[in-house]
């Protein structure tokens, strides 16, 4: 959904300014039709996401388990009345030899999410954070030196 609303928001821009990836190619007599569309669909989308974190806190506090940090570590608490298999806690092996992808992959894998998990919130931060970047680097182009 946020898809459509971010394509319906390029169109509507295109629309007004003639400017933007879709240029010319869309009439002037959409814009208002597309700016509503596009309004309501980001309105929906923040009213499903409300209606999630609403979700996820109201089945943590039903089960008693903390589901935002189990996401974040990618462990979750064992409840006592489960057995645990025998091996599922066993440490990874040492071996000589091992390759640098099968070092990686060991501190990746599902035994230690915890860095894995690390390293994934870096990129998509470095990600979000390239185009505030890029914009606060215009912007100092355009303001005057002291």
């Amino acid at each position: 959904m946020a898809e459509v609303a971010g394509v319906l928001g390029l169109l509507a821009y295109s629309a007004s300014q003639q400017l933007g990836p879709f240029g010319a190619r869309v009439p002037d007599a959409w814009e208002d039709r597309l700016v509503a569309i596009h309004t309501w669909l980001g309105h929906a989308t923040a009213v499903l996401v409300t209606g999630h974190l609403a979700g996820v806190l109201w089945a943590a506090r039903l089960h008693r388990e903390n589901y935002v940090l189990a996401m974040i570590t990618g462990i979750r608490r064992i409840p006592r009345a489960v057995e645990i298999p025998a091996g599922v806690l066993r440490p990874i092996p040492r071996q000589e030899g091992n390759t640098l992808r099968q070092r990686v992959y060991a501190w990746l894998n599902y035994r230690r999410p915890v860095l894995g998990s690390v390293l994934l919130m870096l990129v998509i931060a470095g990600a979000a954070m390239l185009p505030l970047i890029e914009a606060l680097v215009r912007l100092n182009r355009l303001l005057p030196a002291y």
